[in-house]
């Protein structure tokens, strides 16, 4: 059966116009638009990181004098013993826990921003 010149001619109209519609750049457009918040986000967030990195590293000495008595305790747990002895004396002990208290805060925020991917 032969088509009808209307529908021959609305095939070819519609035809046209979703090719135009294809090409019309509106992916893109959203796409450039999405990577560009994603990328804004991801430096604000990178900014954010850093500002509280120095806000820990000025913490560090009050941490570090906060663990001081629990490592003069220490010392003086005989259980403990020589391990505890050798920490104190080498005065490494409290930068140790205090550096071990931040590694813990890091990774607790790693894993509530692992959440956000």
């Amino acid at each position: 059966m032969r088509s009808d010149p209307i529908e021959t001619l609305l095939a070819t109209d519609f035809a046209a116009a979703a090719a135009e519609l294809e090409n019309d750049g509106f992916t893109a457009l959203v796409l450039e638009r999405l990577t560009k918040a994603q990328m804004t986000r991801q430096a604000l967030i990178w900014i954010a990181g850093g500002a509280g990195a120095l806000i820990a590293g000025a913490q560090f000495a009050g941490m570090t004098r906060l663990f001081s008595p629990l490592v003069a305790a220490m010392d003086q747990t005989p259980a403990l013993g020589a391990a505890a002895s050798n920490l104190a004396t080498n005065a490494v002990a409290p930068q140790l826990f205090a550096a071990a208290a931040i590694a813990v805060a890091f990774a607790a925020t790693a894993l509530v921003l692992q959440g956000e991917r």
